[in-house]
């Protein structure tokens, strides 16, 4: 389905005037499809999640990127030994 569009255009300053008339159709809109609708119906496809939390807490130094470079991140004390 086609849509006509007739519009006219206006452009005035101190000096000078211009009229336009513009008459055009409109294209018919397609809607995208997102990749998940190219699947097939039915198949989950599922990605590794990621623990970001626990990897930093197995760090034992600061990155190279870091002001701090090889710097201990945590000094742990033995919880095994009470005062």
């Amino acid at each position: 389905m086609e849509l006509s569009s007739h519009v006219h255009i206006l452009l005035q300053t101190s000096e000078m005037q211009w009229t336009y008339n513009v008459v055009g159709t409109l294209p018919e809109y397609i809607a995208p499809q997102s990749q998940a609708s190219k699947t097939e119906p039915g198949v989950i496809e599922r990605s590794e999640t990621r623990n970001y939390v626990l990897d930093n807490l197995r760090l034992k130094t600061t990155a190279v990127s870091s002001p701090l470079k090889g710097a201990p991140i945590l000094q742990r004390k033995n919880r095994s030994a009470a005062p």
